[in-house]
């Protein structure tokens, strides 16, 4: 057995949508020099890492390469024959895909923004990497990009290769995350003697929450006519309970001339 060094010939006549791998061939002579024809079938195992499953092998006769096998696995290739040939394995020529590119451009920062793509061919699976644009913090998980601080976020996109196709890579592109919007007021009402949350209070406060970015600044007035102290305990126990729920800095003042019941809290930056 030895390799075909010249292959030339034999890749001349690779069908047109394949592409070759290896080549070699094998041979068998009696004392007087003469090639006799195999008494049984001989079976030869190929190697080869670039071999992989659906690869094609080939002998050589006088009218041309004819098909004698397929690879059933990656990295080899078994088979039998009976006659002097010469062999060549030879794979499908994958398609180049269609072009890839990222649709989702826009998110807002603190919120989870999953990724949406268009282009591409085949059924190879989607995978995203990220680096920090202007943003700090960029990440991706599960297909959802994120960032802690407001900037862009470069994303590329990756889509593997499959039977048919090769992989195919978009550009970088850049993703714009915003700071959402500042919550406006929000008040809570109390009764004339109440002192902690309800669970209406608690549902306000944490609809709240979920708006506010860890970091943001926030105040909150207590109310409650001539009396100081329930006004700050009012605040206090609303300043708790939030930032239980997001880290966020808090200002608490109080208010004893007007409203006898109620809480304000008021966004300053985020």
């Amino acid at each position: 057995v030895y390799p075909i060094i010249n292959t030339a010939t034999l890749v001349a006549q690779i069908p047109t949508d394949q592409s070759y791998v290896v080549s070699l061939a094998v041979s068998w002579r009696t004392q007087g020099g003469s090639i006799p024809t195999a008494t049984s079938p001989l079976t030869m195992t190929i190697t080869d890492g670039n071999i992989v499953a659906g690869d094609a092998i080939y002998t050589l006769t006088a009218a041309g390469l004819v098909k004698v096998g397929t690879a059933t696995v990656n990295g080899s290739i078994t088979f039998t024959f009976t006659t002097d040939p010469i062999f060549m394995v030879t794979q499908r020529s994958l398609l180049t895909q269609s072009s890839l590119h990222l649709v989702s451009v826009r998110g807002v920062v603190g919120r989870p923004l999953t990724l949406s793509v268009a282009g591409g061919s085949g059924s190879g699976a989607l995978s995203f990497s990220v680096t920090n644009g202007t943003a700090k913090g960029c990440s991706i998980d599960n297909g959802a990009l994120r960032s802690s601080g407001p900037g862009t976020c470069l994303v590329t996109v990756t889509k593997a290769a499959d039977a048919t196709y090769l992989s195919v890579t978009s550009a970088a592109t850049s993703v714009a995350m915003a700071l959402p919007a500042r919550p406006g007021a929000i008040v809570i009402g109390m009764s004339a003697l109440q002192l902690g949350l309800t669970g209406h209070d608690r549902a306000v406060l944490s609809g709240l929450a979920k708006r506010l970015l860890p970091g943001a600044s926030v105040v909150i007035l207590g109310y409650a006519t001539g009396n100081p102290h329930l006004a700050r305990l009012r605040a206090a126990s609303a300043a708790r309970y939030l930032v239980g729920l997001v880290k966020v800095h808090v200002r608490i003042g109080t208010n004893t001339r007007q409203r006898q019941g109620e809480v304000r809290i008021v966004t300053i930056s985020q």
